[in-house]
């Protein structure tokens, strides 16, 4: 059985840009910067990004989202960690949009918000 920094590790160098969310909810993508026992550095992407890379506890990791970005395939793929077979499953990413919800697996009932008469 792997520990949860050696799969992070063997993660971290599928692809350079990479994707995952806590276990709170929140997104993240960006760059793993430098992993340090059981914790990581992680560069955010973009131009309104902070300078200061961010740094993470791997158990703040929801690792049922990890996804990174493969130059070969170019676009985001999804990984997750087997342990019954000890390997990686690695699947194209489907866009949120195109997501079940998460509350019922039901879309949400449209609201009209305004009204032309």
């Amino acid at each position: 059985m792997k520990t949860k920094a050696l799969v992070f590790k063997e993660f971290s160098e599928m692809g350079f840009r990479v994707a995952f969310e806590t276990v709170s909810g929140l997104h993240f993508e960006g760059y793993i910067l430098d992993i340090r026992g059981e914790t990581f550095s992680f560069g955010l992407g973009g131009p309104l990004a902070p300078e200061e890379p961010r740094w993470f506890d791997m158990e703040d990791v929801d690792f049922s989202s990890l996804s990174f970005y493969s130059e070969d395939a170019r676009k985001y793929m999804d990984a997750r960690w087997d342990e019954a077979s000890g390997s990686w499953k690695i699947l194209p990413s489907v866009p949120a949009q195109e997501q079940p919800h998460k509350q019922d697996g039901k879309p949400p009932k449209r609201v009209t918000r305004w009204r032309l008469w």
